[in-house]
């Protein structure tokens, strides 16, 4: 499958997402598919713009998961950073990860089409 191999290069784990899968692609690319309709993106955004630490966590840890489950390695490792940046109160610095966020999920975005 093209977007398999185009998120290969892009160095997510599809590998072990498949493994998680059962080695269905149809099914993984459609969880793959629905991902830009999950609040919890556009939910980040704005708690990191409101200096929320409690919904900045809630939500990152939310797609920390998310995006482990389908192996997209570079979104995973940024929700990473936000998540423990925020898991005692911590907002500074959330902006600066939030434009890597952007500019990774801007990326996906397009992979898919």
């Amino acid at each position: 499958m093209e977007l398999l191999d185009a998120l290969r290069r892009e160095g997510a784990d599809v590998d072990g997402a498949l493994t998680r899968f059962m080695g269905d692609e149809a099914l993984y690319e459609k969880f793959l598919r629905k991902l830009p309709g999950d609040e919890n993106y556009a939910e980040l955004v704005s708690a990191i713009r409101r200096k929320d630490a409690e919904a900045i966590f809630r939500h990152a840890h939310t797609l920390k998961g998310l995006y482990g489950t389908l192996g997209l390695t570079k979104l995973f490792e940024t929700v990473s950073a936000l998540t423990e940046r925020s898991r005692h109160g911590e907002t500074e610095g959330c902006d600066e990860i939030l434009k890597q966020l952007v500019r990774d999920y801007e990326k996906f975005e397009e992979l898919l089409g």
